[in-house]
């Protein structure tokens, strides 16, 4: 059960950088790196948890931004793409 919650803890923490920081330009290493883990781990532990892999997750959560900001009146295109990443 230890290793269990570990593993949930590792795919958790890494999605919740993506969400504080989408809007930097990570790496695949860098990621890694914050998490602590091997990009194999990471990538693993963020399938079982989301079913996307890290990169895969990080471009669903910038285009679900950028889509929000295209609501907003008076956005411009350019700003929506630089808070969107």
């Amino acid at each position: 059960m230890i290793k269990q919650s570990r593993q949930f803890d590792i795919g958790f923490q890494g999605r919740r950088r993506f969400c504080q920081t989408a809007t930097q330009s990570w790496t695949l290493s860098e990621l890694c790196a914050k998490a602590g883990v091997s990009k194999s781990v990471l990538s693993e532990k963020l399938i079982a948890l989301i079913g996307h892999s890290p990169i895969e997750y990080l471009t669903l959560w910038r285009l679900q931004i950028a889509a929000h900001w295209l609501m907003a009146p008076n956005m411009t295109l350019e700003r929506v793409a630089e808070r969107s990443g």
